[in-house]
C-alpha cells in the first residue's frame, strides 16, 4: 500500500546487578515511519512513530529454546556471574522470502544437542542470528551453522535464489550458506547425493535441520582481505538483486560495516555475482556518508520507487541507527550508492577447502585472542 515499514532496536539503560552485572535488555519493534507518494516522487510522513507490533515477545515464545537462553543469561547477570549480559532481541532486519516478510534478529544462543551447555560467561557474550515470520506474527527460529568458526553468529545476511534460501556468514572470505531447500534446489542436491530425505518436496526452514544451515560457497579475495585486515567485517544490510530493464539479473547489492580499535564505525556498500559461487564482484572505495553524529551500522536497504519514469533508476532507502539513540532514514539513487568501487576481481569457489579461515575478519585481533573456543561433542 506504499507504506515503508521500518524494525527498530529499543535499548533501555543497563542497570547493575549485585555484585556488579551490567544488565542489558533491548527489544525489536515494527513502526510505520512514512508513505510514498509515486505522483510527486516525495516521502511524505504519515504515522510516524506508530507502532505496529512488538517482536520480542513473539521471538521469545514461552517455552521456546530462545526463551531458556534469554532466562539463563538473565539468571548469570542477576547472580553477578557476568560482568556484562545482554538479554531480549537485537538489531532487527527486514526481508522478503518466498513473498513472505520475515525479520532477522541477533538473540542469545540456544541450546544445541552438538555443543556442550554455555557458561555464564559464554552467554553473555555469544549471540546467534534467529529468523521470525511477520506474516503472520510468529516465533523465532533459530538459524545455525554447526561447522561456524565463530562462537558468536551474527549479523547474517539474508537473500533468495533459485528457489532457495541462504545467508551471507562473513564478507571475506565470502561465506554462503544454505539455510532453506526449496523444491528445485532439493532435487539438485539430492542429485549430487545431499539430503535425499524430503529433497523432493517444498521445504521449510524446519526442514533442514530445524534452521541448520550448511557451508553452499565460500569465495576469497587478496585484495579485500588485505584491504580490511586489523577491522572486525560485519555484514549490514540484506542484499537486492538488480536487473536489467528486461529482468535480467546483473548482480546483488548489499551493505557491510567494519569496527575499528577504538570501535569507530564505518558502512560500504558491495555487489556480489547473482549466480553461484555468488563471489564479490566490488567494493565502495569510501565509506557511506551518512548524517549524524557516531553513525553505527546501516541495517537496512530498500527499493523505494524509481528516481524518474525515462531513466528508471532505482532509488534506495538506506536505514541506520546514530549513536545507538536514534533511527535514520536516507534516500539515494543506486548511481550514487555504487558510484565509486573496487574490482576485487573473482574468486575461487573452495568452500570444500579446510584452509581458510572464515572468522579472520569477523573480530578484531584483540577479540580473536581472548576468544574462548566452544566446546562440542564427538
Amino acid at each position: 500500500g506504499g507504506q515503508l515499514l521500518v524494525a527498530g532496536r529499543l535499548m533501555s539503560e543497563p542497570t547493575v546487578q549485585p555484585p556488579c552485572s551490567d544488565l542489558w535488555h533491548s527489544r525489536a519493534v515494527l513502526t510505520r515511519v512514512m508513505r510514498r507518494n509515486e505522483s510527486r516522487r516525495a516521502l511524505l510522513a504519515g504515522g510516524v512513530g506508530t507502532c505496529i507490533a512488538d517482536l520480542t515477545f513473539s521471538a521469545l515464545a514461552p517455552g521456546s529454546p530462545l526463551q531458556h537462553a534469554n532466562s539463563a543469561a538473565k539468571q548469570c547477570g542477576r547472580g553477578g556471574r557476568a560482568d556484562s549480559v545482554a538479554t531480549g532481541v537485537e538489531d532487527p532486519r527486514l526481508v522478503r522470502l518466498r513473498g513472505r516478510l520475515f525479520t532477522t534478529l541477533n538473540t542469545a544462543r540456544a541450546p544445541s544437542a552438538t555443543r556442550s551447555p554455555p557458561s555464564c560467561a559464554q552467554l553473555a557474550s555469544q549471540r546467534q542470528v534467529s529468523l521470525s515470520p511477520l506474516q503472520p506474527l510468529g516465533a523465532a527460529s533459530p538459524l545455525r551453522w554447526e561447522a561456524s568458526p565463530s562462537p558468536t553468529d551474527r549479523n547474517w545476511l539474508l537473500f533468495e535464489h533459485s528457489n532457495g534460501t541462504y545467508a551471507i556468514f562473513s564478507v571475506e572470505p565470502h561465506t554462503v550458506l544454505l539455510c532453506e531447500r526449496g523444491e528445485e534446489n532439493g532435487r539438485a542436491e539430492a542429485s549430487r547425493g545431499g539430503q535425499g530425505k524430503g529433497a523432493h518436496r517444498r521445504a521449510r526452514f524446519t526442514d533442514v535441520g530445524n534452521g541448520l544451515c550448511q557451508l553452499a560457497h565460500r569465495t576469497s579475495s587478496a585484495a579485500l582481505r588485505d584491504r580490511f585486515r586489523g577491522f572486525a567485517v560485519h555484514g549490514g544490510a540484506n542484499p537486492l538483486l538488480v536487473r536489467t530493464s528486461g529482468g535480467v539479473p546483473l548482480y546483488y547489492v548489499a551493505i557491510f560495516h567494519t569496527k575499528d580499535a577504538d570501535l569507530q564505525y564505518a558502512n560500504y556498500a558491495y555487489s556480489f555475482a547473482p549466480r553461484p559461487p555468488f563471489e564479490v564482484l566490488s567494493v565502495a572505495r569510501s565509506p557511506l556518508s551518512l548524517r549524524g553524529k557516531r553513525v553505527r551500522m546501516v541495517t537496512g536497504l530498500t527499493e523505494v520507487g524509481v528516481m524518474d519514469a525515462e531513466s528508471g533508476e532505482a532509488l534506495l532507502g538506506i536505514s541506520y541507527g546514530v549513536d545507538d539513540r536514534a533511527a535514520r532514514f536516507a534516500l539515494l539513487p543506486l548511481t550514487v550508492l555504487l558510484a565509486d568501487t573496487q574490482t576485487v576481481g573473482d574468486g575461487r569457489d573452495d568452500a570444500t577447502a579446510a584452509t581458510v579461515d572464515a572468522s579472520e575478519l569477523l573480530r578484531l585481533p584483540r577479540e580473536a585472542a581472548a576468544a574462548r573456543p566452544v566446546a562440542r561433542g564427538d
